[in-house]
């Protein structure tokens, strides 16, 4: 079958006659369907942020969105039942009939799968795959879902993404595997695909006195942080410092690694300080820019628990009060040399070694891996087999006074404390 490519202007033209089913019987809590969010492999429920600010900002209520944290490094046809289990968990909380689901990369094939059973497909009013990771692609997963399938032509991650039979198909090009799901263009085939509208913005609307909360995940497998101490504390934006030694707030992390919520300052820049309060175990320090608009899917990440496999390979980083170790993290895109810039220190890392576009690189972990105490800018062994995950040889000493490191992403800065890392822990610098 010959399948024919359009325009974005077009397709959304055409999208509101596309469609397969009369919903209009469907009954719903408050008039709006819940939306269930599906991450991607490796990723976390906060790969949704810009796609929930945007929901939120077009007045869509935040307590109607919710997203679905699975451990994808073990990926098998078991973590269908889970799904199954929060999709019936969220009906039953909202008393909807039916939600509306989003899936991205290795969840649209999670979310495909799931449709294709007859039973869980009357859970689902519409799906919207985007750069799904399909192990069939020949048609939809079920006729009783309207199915959105969406993807881009310059995709490192997913090879053979492509139309599928009987779905609405929107092709995009010139962005990558990551950012396909920020992106204006799927949000708001995804808002036209739920509401039969298209939205009255794409920016995120600011507010003045946003409200803040989120999860403790463990890096990779999204175990949660049950327990884990949450210090937020005001920084100044020209070092990173904290103001005062005092907490601006503090939480304890649920049973579900949950925390929060905190009434953030406009224009504020705030460290995250994490603390899992078991021997052994690092802190972390998260810096963020300042929060535009409420947000409930602000994750700070740790080390997988010491159960994990993972935890001795990451356990090669070091932990010394010599030099201290910085990551850098982008949420929402890749890092594509000749597109995008990535200064640490000056230090320019957006280099065809570990930003080419195939390498679909969107975390640096950053630390003197030889202990020469010099940068050589080497990549470390440790991330080569970890997709999207690099490691680069590159020294900050820790001694005092204590000086910060300055990322410096296409003219978005960040600047961090240089902790020593066995005393303090590792800093991360995250750009959404």
């Amino acid at each position: 079958m010959k399948y024919f490519r359009f325009p974005t202007f077009i397709f959304l033209l055409l999208l509101l006659t596309f469609c397969k089913k009369d919903n209009s019987d469907t009954v719903i809590f408050d008039g709006v369907t819940p939306i269930v969010m599906v991450h991607g492999y490796l990723g976390s429920g906060d790969s949704y942020e810009w796609m929930a600010k945007r929901f939120t900002s077009n007045g869509f209520p935040q307590e109607k969105i919710f997203v679905f944290d699975w451990n994808t490094f073990s990926n098998d046809a078991r973590n269908i039942q889970p799904l199954v289990k929060f999709i019936k968990t969220v009906l039953k909380e909202t008393g909807a009939k039916q939600v509306n689901l989003i899936g991205h990369s290795m969840g649209g094939g999670l979310s495909y799968n799931y449709c294709k059973d007859p039973e869980n497909a009357k859970n689902i009013l519409n799906l919207a795959m985007v750069a799904p990771f399909l192990s069939e692609r020949e048609t939809v997963p079920s006729p009783l879902v309207t199915t959105l399938n969406i993807w881009t032509k310059t995709d490192y991650v997913v090879f053979d993404s492509d139309s599928i039979d009987g779905a609405i198909n929107l092709e995009l090009d010139d962005i990558d595997h990551n950012e396909i799901i920020a992106c204006p263009a799927t949000f708001t085939a995804i808002y036209k695909l739920f509401t039969g509208k298209l939205p009255t913005t794409t920016d995120i609307i600011e507010e003045e006195n946003p409200i803040i909360s989120g999860k403790v995940v463990s890096f990779i497998e999204n175990f949660v942080g049950n327990g884990t101490s949450v210090d937020v504390y005001e920084v100044n934006p020209n070092n990173g410092f904290r103001i005062s030694e005092t907490p601006n707030f503090s939480f304890v992390a649920d049973e579900n690694g949950r925390w929060g919520p905190m009434n953030a300052k406009k224009g504020t820049y705030y460290e995250f300080n994490i603390s899992s309060n078991k021997p052994g175990d690092r802190s972390f320090h998260f810096y963020r820019e300042p929060f535009l608009r409420s947000d409930k899917l602000v994750y700070l990440r740790s080390f997988p628990p010491k159960s994990s496999l993972l935890n001795s390979a990451l356990s090669s980083v070091p932990a010394n009060d010599e030099q201290a170790v910085s990551v850098f993290f982008s949420a929402s895109k890749a890092v594509w040399t000749g597109r995008d810039v990535l200064k640490v220190n000056e230090t320019e890392l957006s280099t065809a070694q570990f930003c080419a576009p195939e390498l679909n690189s969107l975390a640096f972990f950053l630390y003197d891996a030889n202990r020469n105490m010099r940068t050589d800018l080497t990549s470390i062994p440790l991330f080569e087999v970890l997709l999207s995950l690099k490691g680069v040889d590159f020294f900050f000493p820790s001694a005092l006074p204590r000086q910060s490191v300055r990322f410096d992403f296409n003219g978005r800065i960040l600047n961090t404390p240089n902790w020593p890392s066995k005393e303090d822990g590792i800093s991360v610098a995250v750009f959404d």
